[in-house]
């Protein structure tokens, strides 16, 4: 499937990231030090430059098929511990099974697990990070507190959201002889892997600190209808696309069991401190980053994506719904219907489950483009109220549409977005060097859109070739007067 999905927007800067540190390490490149995007975690993307060197991939498709496949491992290895931490958190094999199958039939996240070398690794390692707490947490010893600060340095390092995981550790075990070893080898260990810090410590932390709390993007965001600029979107942008995104059955799920677990907080905060931390710290994981994103007025865009790290504590609370939803069916269906009807309820969840796989199989490679219905009633309204393929990756078919279709030795597009560009990679060599990207409209054959910054697209002009979903075209390429 690697192979099915396009460039996106941020690959090549992100492959940047880890050329420059590799560089450094290596051959003490001092041009890190001066890089526009030297304050981001590179731990992830020394992976995948180091795959790359092993492998001495010099082609740029297999360079980027190279980045997708291990990127789609690193999210299979974390759906291991995300089974773990379900196990420790229900002690029953059924439960944590179905909190990873609603992380998988999860669209977006799904189709992010191959291309986004960022925010997916971040989420991993917060699955990671917070099952090594719980297990910190049940026994306080220095081993337990080693490999936690193993996972929060390696979550810090690939995204400065990791600083969640210390400050709920210090919150829950700052009597414990051992946090200070745990924050000592944090700390440590957070330096090992960040090159930019090595120059100095304490001032680059900071500085990448304040680079994520006070990040500008220059560009508009579509929401609602409506354009903003990324610093004024309304405080609601975070959880209204955090409720659009989610399929219903799971946001439902987990609203129900956030409500049953922060009132049983609310009513026995000593006891529920004392034996139901685990969910304590679920709680913590999702509601601490929305609150401090919504006061701090921190600039997101595109979806929710720089906060996916959340997501598993929301499917955690999901399953939660789902079981008391299933606990509260026996209680009252009465002895004699009890097991029909929970039998019924759990069919009726695996249909809901299949329904969702066979949308994401019908259209492959195209999940990141889930929307539920309250987002609207069609594709198509949808795009003209929020971004639609904001990554770029629909380029990819297009590209490939023309370079089957269009005999022309030299194929001339006008570009004005970089994924036009990057999504030539996944083409063939032959096919790569027949493409030439001109900034004057007037020399070029087609115009190729995703109608980003544009939803009101082209309603004169036929496209040539347009990549359709439902009912609306999510990019195409309209055949230029100079081409005929």
């Amino acid at each position: 499937m690697a192979r099915d999905y396009g460039v996106a927007w941020d690959e090549s800067s992100q492959r940047q990231i880890g050329l420059m540190s590799y560089s450094y390490i290596t051959h003490q490149d001092k041009q890190l030090l001066s890089f526009i995007d030297r304050d981001y975690g590179p731990a992830f993307e020394l992976l995948l430059v180091w795959a790359e060197k092993s492998l001495d991939l010099t082609d740029p498709r297999h360079v980027y098929l190279m980045r997708h496949t291990v990127t789609f491992i690193f999210f299979v290895g974390g759906l291991i511990f995300f089974y773990r931490l379900g196990l420790r958190m229900w002690r029953h094999s059924g439960w944590a099974l179905l909190a990873c199958l609603l992380l998988v039939l999860s669209p977006r996240i799904f189709a992010d697990s191959f291309y986004n070398s960022k925010d997916i690794p971040s989420l991993v390692m917060a699955i990671i990070s917070m099952y090594t707490l719980m297990n910190y947490a049940e026994r306080k010893d220095i081993q337990r507190a080693c490999w936690h600060a193993l996972a929060c340095a390696l979550w810090i390092d690939i995204r400065l959201t990791g600083v969640l995981s210390v400050g709920l550790t210090i919150v829950l075990m700052w009597k414990e002889r051992s946090c200070w070893l745990y924050l000592l080898l944090t700390a440590a260990l957070t330096l090992l892997a960040w090159p930019f810090l090595w120059e100095s410590p304490l001032i680059n932390f900071l500085s990448a600190w304040l680079s994520m709390t006070r990040f500008q993007w220059p560009l508009t965001v579509l929401y609602q209808g409506q354009y903003f600029s990324a610093a004024t979107l309304p405080w609601h942008y975070l959880p209204w696309w955090m409720t659009i995104s989610t399929p219903l059955g799971f946001l439902t799920a987990g609203i129900l069991g956030y409500v049953m677990t922060l009132k049983s907080l609310l009513v026995h905060p000593v006891a529920f401190y004392r034996q139901r931390r685990n969910e304590l710290i679920v709680l913590g994981w999702l509601t601490i980053p929305i609150v401090a994103v919504i006061l701090m007025r921190t600039v997101i865009y595109d979806g929710y994506r720089q906060l996916y790290f959340v997501y598993p504590a929301l499917v955690i609370l999901a399953v939660m719904g789902f079981r008391q939803l299933y606990q509260w069916i026996g209680k009252y269906a009465g002895d004699r219907l009890k097991q029909a009807a929970q039998q019924i309820f759990l069919a009726m969840m695996a249909l809901y489950c299949l329904g969702l796989a066979g949308w994401m199989i019908r259209v492959h490679p195209y999940q990141h483009l889930y929307f539920n219905r309250l987002a609207g009633s069609s594709l198509a309204e949808i795009q003209q109220r929020y971004e639609m393929d904001y990554w770029g990756l629909s380029f990819t078919q297009v590209l490939r549409n023309l370079a089957a279709n269009d005999p022309s030795d030299v194929i001339r597009i006008y570009v004005d977005q970089l994924p036009r560009r990057l999504n030539t990679a996944m083409l063939s060599t032959k096919d790569q060097a027949r493409f030439v990207f001109v900034d004057d409209f007037h020399q070029a054959s087609y115009l190729v859109t995703n109608f980003r910054w544009n939803k009101e697209g082209y309603p004169k002009a036929t496209p040539y070739y347009a990549v359709k979903l439902d009912d609306a075209i999510i990019a195409a390429a309209y055949r230029l007067p100079s081409s005929r």
